[in-house]
């Protein structure tokens, strides 16, 4: 385990000047033995079993306090110090976090403690957390900080604060942007894992869940991602109801409800044999596509939606398999005028049909003879018209 701490110039003495130590206090972490020291580096170095501290600290800092502090650390664990500007412009901010990111080894355990970072420093030290788990693999156990101001007046403990909830809070928005965004739910999956306290925990139930309505629609499995989706948003709204009572969880609701917001596109209500519901369900999920720019997932579902909206018309069960190729092949040749046109639909848009279907044939058999930004304008604009027919189509036939 690797501990980053932030060294300042110490508490000053009765002149004035800084005495180069912290007050000493009785520093505890949860419910642990306090320890007794003025540096909460070496109480988190000794908590933590630390192999080797990275001190940060500027020029006067590394002076004035920096060799009190390695006698201290002397006898636990190795010590590195880590030079910083003052951070007086943009550019020195930057410097601070290339001088702290770059001793940082790839693939360690860190502890970051903020307790006597200075100005901006514990913002960059939270930045730098992020940076490293993704850029050098490193798994930040601990953010913490020595609340001295929550000192207990009787007994003089002074309680180490976890940080990590507002960390995980950040990985809470990148996860739910990234399934907003793309329908991905691997890393809320992680996240919610994560925060499992038991068996019965609902972000746990609701982790397999997402991750499954994530894959059915990536596999472009309608009637499975409805079902996954609804499921979900039972245990979500469960799972909202316990947030509430913890006060560390409270930030996720708003989060949470952007979750549901995204599965309630899918999770539309509809009987098994209800095919005007599944139709207009079908449409909504070819918007969503659209709009996540998943393109070749909207053009593919609009074409089946037109052997199932023909299957729907001619009172075929177009949820079973058969009756879907069925209703297609028989599509296929009244359009192409094999068969007698009086079988389609009077409103059926046959050029859009054809539009669709060759524009589907183009991304299925990887043709090159448009430019991709060519084909994506010609999907939005014939699944655009899509969406509008079969959504105008149902109203005025309700």
């Amino acid at each position: 385990m690797h501990l980053l701490t932030f060294l300042g110039l110490g508490a000053k003495d009765r002149e004035g000047k800084y005495s180069g130590y912290y007050h000493p206090a009785k520093y505890q972490w949860l419910d642990l033995e306090p320890i007794e020291t003025c540096w909460i580096a070496e109480a988190c170095a000794q908590y933590f079993k630390i192999r080797r501290a990275y001190v940060v600290a500027t020029d006067k800092a590394l002076r004035v306090t920096w060799p009190n502090l390695e006698r201290a650390f002397a006898k636990i664990c190795e010590t590195e110090p880590i030079r910083i500007a003052d951070g007086n412009s943009e550019e020195e901010l930057w410097q601070i976090f290339e001088s702290i990111v770059e001793p940082i080894p790839e693939e360690c355990e860190l502890v970051i403690d903020i307790t006597h970072g200075f100005r901006s420093q514990p913002l960059i030290a939270m930045a730098i957390a992020i940076y490293l788990r993704e850029v050098k693999r490193v798994t930040v156990a601990h953010v913490v900080y020595g609340a001295f101001d929550a000192k207990n007046k009787e007994s003089g403990i002074v309680p180490i604060f976890a940080l990590d909830t507002f960390l995980d809070l950040i990985d809470w928005t990148f996860a739910i942007s990234q399934f907003g965004t793309s329908g991905n739910a691997s890393l809320l999956k992680g996240i919610m894992q994560k925060s499992r306290s038991g068996e019965k925990d609902q972000l746990g139930l609701i982790a397999a869940d997402l991750e499954a309505t994530s894959r059915a629609l990536h596999l472009l499995r309608p009637k499975e991602t409805h079902r996954l989706a609804q499921k979900a948003t039972t245990h979500l709204k469960n799972a909202k109801r316990d947030i509430r009572a913890n006060i560390k969880a409270k930030p996720l609701l708003p989060l949470l409800d952007e979750v549901e917001n995204m599965l309630n596109e899918f999770s539309t209500d509809y009987k098994e044999k209800d095919g005007k519901g599944i139709l207009m369900a079908h449409l909504k999920m070819i918007s969503w596509y659209l709009h996540k720019e998943k393109y070749i997932h909207a053009i593919c579902l609009a074409l089946e939606w037109f052997g199932r909206f023909h299957a729907y018309y001619t009172n075929l069960d177009f949820t079973r398999k058969e009756f879907r190729q069925k209703a297609m092949e028989e599509l296929n040749k009244i359009i192409n005028g094999s068969n007698n046109k009086s079988k389609l639909h009077p409103d059926f848009p046959v050029e859009l049909f054809k539009l669709i279907r060759d524009t589907r044939n183009q991304v299925a058999h990887a043709n090159d003879e448009y430019p991709s930004s060519t084909l994506i304008r010609k999907i939005k604009d014939y699944c655009t018209k899509l969406i509008n027919f079969g959504g105008k189509l149902f109203l005025e036939s309700s």
